[in-house]
């Protein structure tokens, strides 16, 4: 049985769908209500009515304001090392930072696009998430 809980500042809590999330400020005033960070990737959220299992996993009953505090800069270059990691001969490259665009980097697939796709379903097949 879940139960709503106030969540505290600077702890990492491990979530029911396997991710972390780190609370970087909790609103006890609303309710439990908390903004927390996924650590994977920086994917930040208002979560509202939080709470927590018997396991200690937590989860809440919606979320608002989701948003990439750096632009996705950050996700953007996890999943590009995964890619190149999980198939070298896809040909996947960073393109050199654009004088138009220079806080965001591009990423250029150069290989055949088949493998590319191959690739993406095997990154999202390891992780779990078809």
């Amino acid at each position: 049985m879940d139960r709503y809980v106030v969540l505290q500042e600077g702890t990492i809590y491990d979530h029911s769908n396997g991710e972390q999330y780190s609370c970087l400020k909790s609103y006890p005033g609303l309710g439990p209500d908390a903004m927390l960070e996924r650590v994977s990737d920086g994917w930040t959220l208002v979560a509202h009515g939080t709470r927590m299992d018997e396991q200690g996993l937590i989860c809440w009953n919606y979320s608002t304001g989701g948003r990439w505090p750096d632009g996705g800069i950050r996700a953007e270059r996890i999943v590009h090392e995964s890619y190149k990691k999980a198939a070298p001969e896809a040909g996947i490259q960073e393109r050199p930072q654009s004088s138009l665009m220079p806080t965001r980097p591009l990423l250029e697939y150069t290989g055949d696009r088949d493998i590319i796709r191959k690739v993406i379903a095997q990154v999202r097949n390891a992780r779990g998430k078809n």
